[in-house]
C-alpha cells in the first residue's frame, strides 16, 4: 500500500484542530513546559533554520506528553522592530498589515508541518495586552533609577534612517543597504548595565559554565582597576585620564582626547588650526565605534596647535591630538600617551615625530616599545622618574599612586569596558515607551493604571530626514497632560527596540547539527534531571570541535577557489553545502585581491554573493542573473532556476574541472 503522505497529514491535523489536542489546562499533575524562540514574521516565510529548531523541540514536547506530563508548549510572533518594518517600507504595506500577513502565513506554514503548539496562547508582541506588561517593566526600571536617557554620540544610517549597533556598523558602513555611517549625537533612552558590572563579573563564580565561556564574559565586562589623575590645561580647564600604568607617568610626553567628546567642544575656541581639526572630526564621525577601537589598526590623530597639558608629576608642558581611537563615550574621553612603553603609542611617536622618555629600565626602546606584559614582574626598575627611580615597577605604583592621592589629583578606580545599553529607535514600529515630557516636571512616567500606551495608527510611517520618530508628527498623540502637575506636556515619540544574540544559542544549533534530533533529544532529557547543570560544558565543547571543522573546510575551499570574471569584476566561485554564511565572509578576509565571492548551493537551489571591493553593488549583480535576485550592496543572492542556470552554468563547469 503506497502512504500518501499529504492525506495522511491533512487528516491528523484537521483532527489536533478541531479536538483541540494540544491545547493545555492550567491544572493537573506534571506541569512541564517547552518553550522556542519566537520567529521575527518578516519575510516571505519560515527558513530552514526555524524547522530544524522547531522539529527537535516539537518531538520533546510529544514525548513528554506520552510518558504523562501537562506540557505547555506555546508560540508567538516577535514582531516589532527593524526586520518587521523594513520588511513593510521595501514591500510598500502599512507594518501592522504586512506583520499581520506574515504571520498568518508563519501559522500556516508551521501547522502544515504538524507541530503541536497550543495555538490557543499564540500572542504577538505587537498586541497592546502583551506589551502592556514591557511598558510596566519599563516604569519599573525608570522609578528604580535604571532607565534614563542622555545624549550620546550613535552610529547613524543616512540612507536607513535609523541607529546602528557597533555591529551592524562594522567596517564603517551600514549592514543593511552598504551606505557609509556616521556619527551623530541623539538623545536616547538607556539602561544602567555598567551599574551591574560588577555584580556580573562575580556571580560568574557561581555558574557552571565552561571557562572559556566565563573568559568571553570577562573581558566583556572589562574590569581595569587603575588610579584616575587629573590634568591641567595651559590657559585654564582640566580634563582626566585612565590608566593601569602609573608606574609610567613620568614618560609621558602627549596627550590624546576624543574627537566626538566634551573637551574639544570646550577647546575648540582656542584652537589654532580649527579647520584641519574640524575635517579630522568630521572623517571620524564616518567610522563606528567599533572600527575606531579595532586593536590591529594603527593610531590616527591630529594636533591641538595652540593647546597644552601639564604632566602633573613633573610640571612639563606637553602637546595634546585629537584621535579617532579615543572614544567619548569611553572611560574619560581621554588617554595618557607613553611612548616608550605602549606598542602603539610608539608608533604614533614616530609617525609625529614626539619625544620619548624610558623610565623602566631593562630593555632598548629605540626601536620597540618595553611594554607592561614584558616588565611586570620581572623586578624592572624605574628610571628617569625624580625621587621614584631605583624602585621596582611593584614598588613605585604604590609609592606614586600614595604621593598623587595625597596631593588631591589622583584616586584609585575600577573602570569597566561594558557601556550602558541604548535601547531607543526613532522608527515608528515598536513599542511606545511610556513617558511624558513636562516643561515644569521634566520626564515623568505615565500612570501604571493608563496602561497599554497603544501605538497609533499612521498613513505615514517611514522614517524620516531628521531623525526624529514618525510619531512626532501626530500632535493628536503626542500632546497630552503631565501627570504630575496636570500641564501641557507630550509624550515621549521614540520606541524601543531589543536585539540580541547568544553564544549559548549557537553552541546550541551547533550541537543539534553535529547529533542530529534525535540523540539531541535523548540528549536534553536525560539532562533534565542532573542536580549539576553541566550542559554547556558539553556544548562549548561540541561548539569548539565544529570551529576546528569550519576552519579546515573554509581553508579546503580557499584553495581550490576558482578564481574567474563576471563583467569587469574578478570573482572566486566555490561550490558548498554548510557554513555558507561563514564561509563567505572568511574568504572575503583572505582575498582582498577579489571583487565578490559566488557560492553555488544545490541543496538550497541558490547562489549567494558577498561583497569584497566597498565600490561593487551585490544587490544589482543579482537582479542581473534572476528578476527576483537581490539582497543588500554587500550580501545578496537569487534562486537556481530555468532563467538562471544558462548564466552560472558555465561557473559550475569550471569549478568542477578545476577540483576534478
Amino acid at each position: 500500500m503506497e502512504y500518501n503522505f499529504k492525506n495522511i497529514e491533512k487528516k491528523w491535523q484537521k483532527y489536533w484542530d478541531e479536538n483541540h489536542t494540544f491545547e493545555v489546562k492550567n491544572e493537573g499533575a506534571n506541569p512541564y513546559y517547552i518553550l522556542v524562540e519566537f520567529p521575527y514574521p518578516s519575510g516571505a516565510g519560515l527558513h530552514v533554520g526555524h524547522v530544524r529548531s522547531y522539529t527537535a523541540q516539537d518531538a520533546m514536547a510529544r514525548m513528554k506528553r506520552m510518558q504523562g506530563y501537562n506540557v505547555l508548549y506555546p508560540m508567538g510572533f516577535d514582531a516589532f522592530g527593524a526586520p518587521a518594518e523594513e520588511y513593510a517600507i521595501k514591500n510598500h504595506v502599512h507594518p501592522k498589515e504586512a506583520t499581520r500577513i506574515n504571520i498568518d502565513h508563519f501559522r500556516n506554514q508551521m501547522k502544515s508541518l504538524g507541530m503541536s503548539f497550543d495555538w490557543s496562547r499564540e500572542f504577538s508582541t505587537t498586541d497592546p495586552e502583551y506589551y502592556k506588561w514591557t511598558q510596566w517593566q519599563f516604569l519599573q526600571f525608570y522609578k528604580h533609577g535604571m532607565a534614563y536617557k542622555d545624549t550620546v554620540p550613535v552610529n547613524w544610517c543616512p540612507k536607513c534612517k535609523m541607529v546602528l549597533s557597533n555591529e551592524d556598523a562594522a567596517g564603517g558602513v551600514c549592514e543593511r543597504c552598504g551606505t557609509s555611517v556616521v556619527q551623530k549625537e541623539k538623545s536616547q533612552w538607556m539602561l544602567r548595565m555598567s551599574d551591574y558590572a560588577e555584580d556580573l563579573l562575580t556571580g560568574l563564580e557561581d555558574t557552571h559554565f565552561a571557562e572559556k565561556v566565563k573568559l568571553g564574559q570577562i573581558n566583556w565586562i572589562g574590569k581595569s582597576t587603575g588610579v584616575e589623575m587629573d590634568v591641567n590645561i595651559v590657559g585654564g580647564g582640566k580634563f582626566s585620564i585612565f590608566t593601569t600604568c602609573i608606574e609610567t607617568v613620568y614618560g609621558i610626553t602627549f596627550f590624546v582626547i576624543a574627537p566626538d567628546g566634551k573637551l574639544i567642544k570646550e577647546l575648540l575656541p582656542r584652537v589654532e588650526n580649527k579647520d584641519e581639526v574640524m575635517d579630522y572630526i568630521h572623517e571620524t564621525e564616518k567610522k563606528s565605534a567599533m572600527d575606531r577601537t579595532e586593536l590591529n589598526k594603527g593610531k590616527t590623530g591630529c594636533i591641538l596647535k595652540g593647546i597644552k597639558a601639564i604632566n602633573p608629576v613633573n610640571g612639563r608642558e606637553v602637546p595634546v591630538f585629537l584621535g579617532d581611537f579615543v572614544l567619548g563615550s569611553y572611560g574619560t574621553g581621554a588617554v595618557m600617551a607613553v611612548p616608550s612603553h605602549d606598542q602603539r603609542d610608539f608608533e604614533y611617536a614616530v609617525a609625529h615625530n614626539l619625544e620619548m622618555i624610558q623610565v623602566i629600565d631593562g630593555a632598548d626602546v629605540s626601536e620597540h616599545a618595553f611594554e607592561k606584559q614584558d616588565y611586570l614582574g620581572k623586578g624592572c626598575k624605574l628610571i628617569n622618574s625624580e625621587e621614584f627611580t631605583g624602585l621596582t615597577v611593584e614598588e613605585a605604583k604604590k609609592a606614586i599612586t600614595k604621593k598623587l592621592e595625597s596631593e588631591g589629583i589622583a584616586r584609585r578606580v575600577n573602570n569597566y569596558k561594558m557601556r550602558d545599553w541604548i535601547f531607543s529607535r526613532q522608527r515608528f514600529w515598536g513599542e511606545p515607551i511610556p513617558m511624558i515630557n513636562c516643561p515644569k516636571c521634566g520626564w515623568v512616567p505615565m500612570n501604571e493604571s493608563d496602561l497599554p500606551l497603544v501605538l497609533p495608527d499612521v498613513a505615514e510611517y517611514e522614517p524620516t530626514d531628521d531623525g526624529e520618530s514618525p510619531l512626532a508628527k501626530i500632535t493628536s498623540w503626542v500632546n497630552t497632560k503631565c501627570p504630575k502637575c496636570g500641564g501641557d506636556a507630550t509624550r515621549e515619540t521614540d520606541t524601543w527596540d531589543f536585539l540580541e544574540e547568544t553564544y549559548n544559542a549557537k553552541m546550541l544549533a551547533c550541537v543539534y547539527g553535529i547529533i542530529g534530533p534525535v540523540a539531541y533529544i535523548e540528549l536534553i532529557n536525560s539532562l533534565n534531571d542532573l542536580e549539576e547543570f553541566k550542559l554547556p560544558n558539553l556544548f562549548s565543547d561540541l561548539y569548539e570541535a565544529d570551529l576546528v571543522r569550519q576552519r579546515s573546510y573554509i581553508d579546503f575551499v580557499n584553495e581550490n577557489l576558482l578564481v574567474t570574471t563576471y563583467k569587469q569584476y574578478k570573482i572566486g566561485v566555490t561550490i558548498a553545502e554548510q557554513y555558507r554564511s561563514i564561509l563567505g565572509n572568511e574568504i572575503c578576509k583572505m582575498r582582498p585581491d577579489l571583487d565578490f565571492v559566488m557560492i553555488l548551493n544545490y541543496s538550497r537551489n541558490s547562489v549567494s554573493l558577498r561583497c569584497v571591493k566597498d565600490d561593487v553593488d551585490l544587490n544589482q549583480i543579482c537582479a542581473e542573473f534572476h528578476h527576483d535576485g537581490g539582497g543588500h550592496k554587500k550580501s545578496a543572492g537569487f534562486v537556481i532556476d530555468e532563467e538562471s542556470i544558462p548564466k552560472i552554468q558555465e561557473y559550475h563547469n569550471e569549478y568542477l574541472k578545476k577540483i576534478g
